[in-house]
């Protein structure tokens, strides 16, 4: 029984919060809502997707949430300088990957820490930004990616389609080819992975490129949905991405986890988060409920041996009496 509740601790939050909101908020249960709960935090999803990557072979990365606010600050600048859309959006892609592959190759290469080198860089960036964007929020020139956030399919826009896609690949690409198997193998055993033959720091590396890659989508999302760009963009993302990872249950040790599980505890996210506002909870209150959650459903993991303990404690009342 215990082992069933662990596996499912998830739908089990879900459950409870949504039934909480729906007695609280008669609006809760509106397709509306549930609308703007997939569509509103598809940047972060995408974020996440990378930051599990980087995850899995046991690195870190703080400054994706930096990198998203200046890859989206060099784009909107490109399209108000009058550039082709198209090689706008190439320039920037481009930018993003290559801070990816500067992380990497010092990480994998120099073997720098990926706390400390991600941390600075994170700084750079956010000071980047702000020279970039003069210190002011700046618009997106004549709703140039207003199409993303147009329907496709009855309300729901472009956007949630290209998420699923992107997630499908990844999904595709982690599961049933070799570079995903890599990925697992470095973040389970670098040592052992070398030795099986694995360019192991290649791998390291290409993670974070990957990953540059996703925050520039996510960084295309989050302008088209706000239609604008400012030096505080992406505040505490890559926390927030650290968390969706975290609450899935992707081992943060690395070697264990997937963007599925990523993709749970960003939908765990989301509901909590609606549901909290609908109900009115002050913000403050909200991060410590959000923390509080993470902490349960990190703490219920197997590595910890809370299911064991518990198990081992229950019986060990039922032998006393």
């Amino acid at each position: 029984m215990l082992s069933i509740l662990d596996q499912s601790k998830l739908l089990i939050i879900i459950l409870i919060i949504a039934i909480v909101a729906g007695f609280s908020n008669q609006y809760f249960f509106t397709q509306r809502t549930w609308i703007n709960l997939l569509t509103n935090n598809l940047d972060l999803l995408l974020v996440a997707f990378g930051m599990t990557l980087i995850i899995l072979t046991g690195g870190i990365d703080l400054s994706v949430g930096s990198l998203l606010a200046f890859s989206g600050a060099v784009l909107v600048k490109l399209l108000e300088s009058d550039y082709n859309i198209y090689l706008a959006l190439i320039i920037s892609l481009a930018t993003a990957m290559s801070f990816g592959l500067v992380s990497g190759w010092l990480i994998s290469y120099v073997k720098l820490q990926p706390f400390i080198f991600t941390l600075v860089l994170m700084i750079v960036l956010r000071g980047a930004n702000s020279i970039l964007l003069n210190s002011t929020a700046t618009l997106l020139p004549n709703n140039t990616l207003q199409f993303l956030v147009r329907p496709l399919l009855g309300n729901i826009p472009w956007t949630f389609f290209i998420a699923i896609a992107i997630y499908i690949f990844l999904f595709i690409l982690m599961k049933w080819y070799k570079y995903g198997r890599h990925v697992y193998a470095v973040g389970g055993n670098t040592k052992a992975s070398h030795l099986s033959g694995i360019k192991t720091k290649m791998v390291s590396t290409s993670v974070y490129v990957f990953s540059g890659a996703l925050v520039f989508v996510g960084a295309l999302f989050y302008v088209s949905k706000l239609n604008s760009i400012a030096p505080t963009s992406g505040n505490s993302l890559e926390l927030d991405a650290i968390a969706c990872v975290a609450l899935g249950g992707t081992s943060l040790l690395g070697g264990k986890g997937g963007v599925t599980k990523t993709l749970m505890g960003w939908f765990v996210t989301c509901v909590l988060s609606t549901a909290m506002n609908m109900i009115g909870i002050d913000s403050y209150w909200q991060m410590i409920v959000k923390g509080s959650v993470i902490l349960v459903a990190v703490l219920s993991d197997k590595k910890f041996g809370v299911i064991q303990k518990t198990k081992n404690l229950i019986m060990h009342f039922a032998y006393r009496i």
